[in-house]
């Protein structure tokens, strides 16, 4: 089942540890003591500054023009918990995380803040697997076509404008 997964990021992980850890929800791991797999947390708080530097990198390059200001406005439309899910949803990442069931039964699988969390895990575990030029691969078409919302005013202020 995560070969299809692999499939969509067009990667395969070296590190098959990384991929079940990333998908691995903190409800799964308190509920189920006998598996020893660690949850996604950690992987989660290193995907998001991977993240944050990709992002930020690609902003710097791509918009030249434009102030510090608009760019960490813009940054920060691109790293929310609603665009992150809209990435994980792209990769249908709700049917690979590993959830309790209490998380399970109550739609954890389509919560926005799982998806999203469960998005910068797995760019973290990529970044361990592969490092951040392969990271910066696989994310790029994400980030690009985001770029190209924010600048129609999909999210907002109109920053074509600007330029």
């Amino acid at each position: 089942m995560l070969n299809n997964l692999e499939k969509k990021l067009d990667y395969k992980f070296k590190n098959k540890t990384l991929l079940k850890e990333a998908l691995t929800h903190p409800s799964f791991q308190k509920k189920s003591l006998k598996d020893k797999t660690t949850n996604n947390q950690r992987l989660e708080f290193l995907g998001d500054s991977v993240l944050n530097l990709i992002v930020t990198e690609h902003l710097y390059r791509k918009l030249a023009s434009f102030s510090e200001g608009k760019l960490t406005k813009i940054k920060s439309v691109m790293v929310s918990k609603d665009i992150l899910a809209k990435w994980a949803d792209r990769l249908s990442l709700g049917k690979y995380i590993i959830l309790g069931k209490g998380e399970d039964s109550t739609g954890g699988r389509k919560k926005l803040s799982i998806l999203a969390d469960c998005f910068e895990a797995l760019l973290g575990a990529i970044y361990l697997d592969s490092g951040l030029q392969k990271a910066k691969k696989i994310i790029s078409s994400f980030i690009k076509k985001e770029t190209e919302l924010i600048m129609k005013g999909k999210y907002g202020e109109d920053y074509k404008t600007l330029l």
